[in-house]
């Protein structure tokens, strides 16, 4: 056992080198980039998601409930294997939307809708709390059991109080000292990639003691448990229906917990630099799972095999070393706990005061004048939240979590994040998915989750009535919190999340079929529908018109704009790297298109202090446009459209908020989109039946040359070189004039060269003969069809018959049925063949067969009577 004081220092010990760690990579550029572009640092801190529910509690429930410890591990790395087409289509959003929260991704989606972004917020701070407060409750318990104190009566008075408020100053350190959440932590993730390592480590290393060290390998401890032991650690719960129902369940909601818990996506998401680190993640973070739950039923076994009490099994991972007197071992165990409590803690508590402040405190602040001066003091009051929220938590470990298993209260927060599945993959996937909906599903799920979860725990703790969980509200048996609408077969997690989400997806559903979206919705949904349309750095080049705007005059209301959140002088310093960015601060005037640009980056600036929606309801109120801004705009629009340089829902969506605030503008922006769209497909009719008219003409003129020359009196092979000079020259179809004609020989099974025009002397050498079947040519020759191939195809397997960076056709010549040969011509890359040019084709190459039999009838002709003349000279 170790001295209070001892436990202590290490403790502070332990937190200052992170805090060390994380000021290093803060203060060195140079290093922060380097780390910053180290895929194992991100997939490191996902990982994050092992808290003391995994160190601790997962052998616990292991050593009650055997393996039902394992859907914890298995659900998100079932997950993870869809994460390269999710996650990495979230993380392109997050770039596009300067995302700081899970609250600002959903309410982003959803017409930037505050109500959304609140009610998000609200499921994701209170389902978090009871997991945070048994982050606080494993730290405490682990330092009253390595200093020999009671497991069941725990200081919370003292050394809890101690514990959190040092947990609040860390985490204000690591995380909170700055406005912008959206600029990433690399030190905080750094420091919480050594803490993932450090866990990690100390889990294996009392693993590896406990079955080697103490039972001489996995046959001695086999040996030294009871059959029936062996039996339960194995097998799922009781083996009942129910356990194996509660499994499925747990799996389910662990899929989900990976990425939508609110710390999972702020690692996984927010703090992402990259997106192709999402690749390292894939393979790292399932295999920091397997390597974590790999001695949990080992350990399990080894507490029961000492004898250790099962009431005690929370704590098996730090009774094993201490009984044993390895005290090395139990600081390090007790740090591999502390590390995965206090990183859970710390990355929790930050996203959650980003969400509280951005979408509860400052749409407060918006609505009463006399809070106004707040907004000025925003990160103040993101270190206060931080602190309320882990106070809180404190609150809740003391008085509700006294006799639960760690595991049973982390599934509070599960089911919590769980609720968020619909309104985001619908988001995603469905275009139909809106406002309504969202806010319905939301709010019905959470309302469920809280009434199927919350209540139960409340009662049981003595905070409600008993008799509201055991005969229902008003006496209403089907109403009862743990057996709604009479369903009493399964656990309470499983009644939680099927009726939590049976409500959630139907009203989400529901309201999106039935109630009307609005146009600006429809816009923001294909945004996300259609991300990866975008490029990974999401960046937009806008066109340029004239300058008549006083530049100066809209960087003062931006100035007035910015100074309610900010300092004058912070509010100077981030319009002044707007107008760097953007290549305009020497001018005097901005184009319509540069004020469109500047007021979008303005709004982003805006969105990673405030959130989105705060963000855009901002700008609304404080910017407006003049007559002649509008009717520049308006230039720009329809600019756009002509140049193609943009779709109308990119541009709809760039300057949304000018559009909700002129309705009189959009529909004028439509009627010159409307024109432009009309007279562009004027313009491409009348283009198509020109070049139609052009190539009728050309071609016929072509097939006249062919024909002439069948009946002049040349050899074959000048006769088809003429022939084949002919068709290369049509610039409509080749890209350059290159071709080739081989003739067959069907005794052989091959194709001759026997002209070709521009082929460099490495293909002749190689294409001189080609056995049927074989490259493009020879498979032409055996199937009798025209083939058309794509530059370097699939269809060019043989490496000395690869082709250049061209389209190629390759077309049969024919004479009645005959296969006399092979015509190969070069096109454009990503030519797209078209009927009228096969057609063309089957012509001429039914010409050229013409040619060929004509010429070689004409050969035979004059052979036979060569042969004739000589039968007829005397002998």
């Amino acid at each position: 056992m170790f001295s209070a004081g001892t436990v202590f220092l290490v403790f502070l010990g332990y937190m200052a080198t992170l805090f060390a760690i994380a000021q290093l990579v803060e203060r060195s550029p140079s290093i922060s980039q380097y780390l910053s572009e180290r895929p194992w640092v991100y997939a490191l801190s996902i990982t994050v998601y092992c808290t003391s529910w995994t160190f601790y509690g997962s052998v616990g429930l292991a050593s009650r409930q055997g393996l039902a410890y394992l859907p914890t591990y298995l659900g998100p790395t079932l997950a993870i294997g869809l994460w390269w087409v999710v996650l990495r289509k979230i993380v392109r959003i997050k770039e596009r939307r300067h995302i700081t929260s899970i609250a600002d991704f959903i309410s982003a989606r959803y017409d930037r809708s505050q109500g959304v972004a609140m009610v998000v917020t609200l499921i994701a701070l209170i389902g978090t709390l009871p997991y945070i407060a048994i982050q606080l409750k494993a730290v405490v318990s682990s330092f009253s059991v390595i200093t020999g104190g009671s497991t069941t009566q725990l200081d919370w008075d003292g050394l809890g109080l101690w514990a959190t408020g040092l947990l609040i100053a860390f985490t204000v350190l690591f995380g909170a000292r700055r406005l912008d959440p959206t600029e990433r932590h690399q030190g905080m993730m750094t420091a919480l990639a050594v803490e993932c390592v450090v866990k990690l480590v100390a889990f294996l290393a009392v693993g590896l003691f406990a079955t080697f060290g103490l039972f001489g390998g996995f046959d001695g401890l086999y040996a030294a448990l009871p059959q029936a032991d062996w039996e339960q650690l194995t097998r799922v719960g009781s083996g009942e229906t129910s356990a194996y129902t509660r499994w499925m369940t747990v799996l389910f909601v662990s899929m989900a917990g990976i990425l939508f818990l609110p710390r999972q996506f702020h690692t996984a998401v927010v703090e992402n630099s990259n997106e192709n680190h999402i690749r390292t993640a894939i393979w790292l973070v399932p295999a920091y799972l397997l390597l974590i739950s790999l001695f949990v039923v080992p350990l399990a076994a080894a507490g029961r095999a000492l004898g250790l009490p099962v009431e005690l099994s929370d704590s098996y991972v730090l009774l094993l070393p201490l009984q044993s007197d390895q005290q090395a071992l139990s600081m390090l165990v007790f740090l591999g706990g502390l590390a995965a409590a206090s990183g859970m803690i710390i990355v929790s508590s930050v996203t959650l005061a980003t969400m509280s402040t951005n979408h509860l405190l400052v749409p407060m602040i918006d609505r009463i004048e006399a809070l106004h001066w707040l907004k000025r003091y925003l990160l103040p009051a993101r270190w206060l939240t931080i602190a309320v929220v882990i106070l809180v938590s404190y609150l809740f470990a003391r008085e509700l979590t006294a006799g639960r298993a760690l595991a049973n209260i982390g599934m509070l927060g599960f089911v919590a994040a769980l609720q968020f599945v619909p309104v985001i993959f619908g988001g995603l996937f469905w275009l139909k998915g809106n406002k309504a909906g969202a806010t319905m599903g939301l709010g019905l799920g959470f309302m469920i989750w809280f009434y199927t979860l919350m209540v139960p725990l409340l009662a049981q703790s003595g905070q409600l009535s008993l008799s509201l969980v055991t005969e229902g509200p008003w006496g209403v048996y089907w109403l009862k919190p743990e057996a709604l609408f009479g369903m009493d077969r399964f656990d309470s997690v499983t009644h939680a999340s099927f009726w939590s989400l049976f409500f959630n997806t139907a009203a989400y559903l529901l309201g999106s079929v039935l109630l009307p979206q609005k146009e600006s919705e429809l816009e923001l949904a294909s945004s996300y529908v259609h991300a990866f349309r975008y490029s990974a750095e999401g960046t937009e080049q806008g066109p340029d018109d004239a300058g008549q705007i006083a530049k100066d005059e809209k960087l003062g209301e931006a100035q007035v704009l910015l100074e309610q959140y900010f300092s004058e002088k912070i509010a100077r310093s981030k319009i002044r790297q707007i107008s760097e960015g953007m290549g305009v601060i020497e001018k005097d005037y901005l184009s319509a298109g540069e004020l469109l640009r500047f007021h979008r980056e303005l709004e982003r600036v805006l969105a990673g202090s405030i959130g989105t929606a705060a963000a855009h309801k901002a700008m609304k109120q404080h910017l407006s446009y003049s007559k002649v801004e509008h009717e520049q705009v308006s230039h720009v629009y329809a600019g756009i459209l002509a140049n193609l340089r943009l779709t109308p829902d990119e541009l709809l969506e760039r300057i949304s908020y000018f559009e909700e605030r002129d309705r009189i503008q959009r529909e004028h922006a439509r009627e010159l989109e409307n024109r432009v769209l009309e007279r562009e497909r004027e313009i491409r009719a009348r283009k198509k039946i020109e070049q139609q008219l052009e190539r009728s003409v050309n071609s016929q003129r072509l097939l006249n040359e062919l024909l002439r020359t069948t009946l002049e009196p040349k050899p074959l092979k000048q006769a088809l070189q003429r022939a084949l000079e002919l068709v290369c020259r049509q610039r409509w179809l080749l890209a350059e004039s290159k071709g080739a004609v081989f003739l067959a020989d069907d005794r052989h099974q091959q194709l001759k060269l026997f002209v070709y025009q521009g082929l460099d002397p490495d293909r002749l050498t190689r294409c001189d003969q080609v056995a049927y079947g074989q490259c493009i040519c020879g498979r032409v020759a055996q199937n009798r069809q025209l083939i058309h191939t794509e530059a370097v195809s699939s269809q060019q397997p043989e490496q000395h018959c690869r082709l250049s960076a061209h389209d190629h056709y390759a077309v049969p010549i024919r004479y009645e049925e005959k296969l006399l040969g092979v015509l190969i011509l070069y096109l454009s890359e990503g030519h797209q063949p078209g009927d009228e040019e096969i057609d063309f084709l089957d012509t001429v190459s039914y010409v050229l067969g013409g040619l060929i039999q004509r010429k070689w009838t004409e050969q035979a002709l004059a052979d036979s009577t060569q042969d004739d003349l000589s039968s007829s000279e005397p002998g």
